[in-house]
């Protein structure tokens, strides 16, 4: 009765740490799918020694934890086996409990691992190609126009269509706006945060309607859209009357739409401060 008490044991041990082993160190997780399949490890200059690292900690937990279930395995053959040869089975047990403080060790030494860095014990992530020149020099001025733009509802006056958006306009441009007299209104603005599209469709990837350095604003007949040209200019402001509207955009603003842009402005006459 007593010897199999102990094997029940034994087995109950054994169960445990097959389980054990496979949800923690996954050991055998090539051969989860129909077909065998099998890790290929690359490594590059961005990855260096720390991915090595990782990798070798990763296949170091899931070795031991296959040698520690193989081992409480061959501890039970050899106690099972025994019969009545007492010493054989005192070396079965040792093993086992062997085996037992081998997790436990094994278990502590993830668990510290975890607690200093959990990355160390991460999936191999995918490593994006390196960043052009020309790709840092675009992503650095979508962040500026994102952190220059200001919201205006409410600073500066907007047509009953724009007032229905969120209106953005580069802060230095805001600032040269508020508090200039007159009857005008922003007939055009940014009418999201990222300023990546006006009331105005189609616009010209460069224009400077999408960088919020320039803004389409009305007087009301083209005689007073005339007379507000020096409210403008007199604020530090390049103005480009076009008649119905007044195109006024900030001094070292550039793209389409600017006075020292690439593109040259056909329509209309420039007014500089």
């Amino acid at each position: 009765m007593r010897h199999q008490s102990i094997v029940k044991i034994i087995n109950f041990i054994c169960f445990v740490f097959f389980i054990f082993s496979l949800w923690m160190f996954n050991p055998l997780s090539a051969l989860a799918d129909n077909e065998p399949t099998f890790e290929v490890i690359q490594f590059d200059y961005q990855g260096g020694i720390s991915e090595l690292v990782k990798y070798l900690i990763s296949w170091a937990f899931r070795l031991a934890g296959l040698l520690a279930f193989i081992m409480i395995i061959y501890a039970g053959f050899l106690y099972l086996t025994a019969g009545g040869n007492t010493e054989q089975q005192k070396q079965a047990q040792e093993r086992i409990i062997d085996a037992i403080i081998g997790i436990v060790l094994l278990f502590s030494f993830w668990l510290i691992l975890y607690t200093i860095n959990p990355d160390i014990l991460g999936e191999k992530k995918e490593i994006s190609p390196p960043i052009t020149p020309e790709e840092k020099e675009e992503i650095k001025e979508e962040e500026e126009i994102v952190k220059n733009l200001v919201q205006i509802n409410g600073k500066l006056p907007l047509t009953s269509e724009l007032d229905a958006y969120k209106v953005y306009l580069n802060k230095t441009l805001v600032n040269k706006l508020s508090g200039l007299t007159g009857d005008w209104v922003i007939t055009d603005a940014c009418i999201d945060a990222a300023c990546s599209k006006t009331t105005v469709a189609n616009r010209n990837p460069d224009d400077c309607h999408l960088d919020g350095t320039c803004v389409d604003i009305d007087a009301g007949t083209n005689a007073q859209n005339y007379d507000m040209i020096s409210t403008f200019t007199n604020a530090g402001l390049y103005v480009l009357y076009e008649g119905n509207h007044l195109h006024v955009t900030l001094p070292n603003a550039t793209g389409y739409g600017t006075f020292q842009g690439n593109y040259t402005i056909s329509e209309g006459t420039w007014y500089l401060p």
